[in-house]
């Protein structure tokens, strides 16, 4: 999102009563604690007479996702996801993902784990259309969250040479097994987002959206 995108975020939600559920950052919550979590903040809309009604069309559902890259934690994410439909059977669930990390599994097995778990929903950084291009700006995202986040260097990895190729293959499995993905690019100096869509569409992508460029 450019250089000033992060500390404008944490700015902006520096009074938003969000913690870690381990405030010294010493650990990943388990899919128990995020199931638990998901649980709670539904419990508080029933409590404040805010609940879904009639056949969820007020559901706006949960997230995955983070500064760092949620599919390191794939496991844990599906499994969170069993937990919450077992207590609620119709909420929404999405992803949202930047490259397929190498020893997560290929395309067609994370597709599938995913759709196993009824996460409906995967939003995909799709930064560039071609693979020079999009190795340029993944690294550049790498690069930017070592450099403010140096506590967090060691979740840090270098971008395979194939991203490009395992994030595309994504898509389209993803979109064979009745996911919706949506993809998102974002408006930097000299990025085609024209074609990044036409991409997009072609894998399979059933919405794309661009974001804003903070310089």
């Amino acid at each position: 999102r450019g250089p000033a995108f992060l500390p404008t975020l944490l700015a902006s939600g520096s009074d938003s009563g969000l913690v870690p559920l381990a405030p010294d950052g010493s650990s990943d919550p388990t899919a128990a604690e995020m199931a638990d979590v998901v649980e709670r903040y539904y419990e508080v809309l029933d409590e404040n007479n805010q609940g879904v009604i009639g056949m969820g069309e007020n559901d706006t559902g949960a997230t995955f996702a983070g500064i760092g890259e949620p599919t390191f934690r794939l496991d844990e994410i599906c499994d969170a996801a069993r937990i919450i439909h077992e207590r609620r059977h119709g909420v929404p669930l999405r992803l949202v993902t930047t490259m397929l990390p190498a020893d997560v599994g290929g395309a067609d097995d994370v597709a599938q784990r995913i759709a196993d778990a009824r996460i409906s929903d995967v939003t995909i950084n799709l930064c560039a259309e071609n693979p020079k291009a999009f190795q340029t700006c993944t690294d550049a995202l790498v690069e930017q969250y070592t450099l403010e986040n140096p506590n967090e260097a060691k979740h840090a990895v270098p971008v395979p040479t194939d991203a490009f190729a395992n994030i595309c293959a994504l898509i389209e499995a993803l979109s064979t097994r009745g996911v919706a993905v949506e993809c998102c690019a974002v408006e930097a100096p000299g990025a085609s987002t024209a074609n990044t869509r036409a991409l997009a569409e072609a894998l399979g992508a059933t919405s794309f959206r661009t974001r804003s460029y903070h310089p």
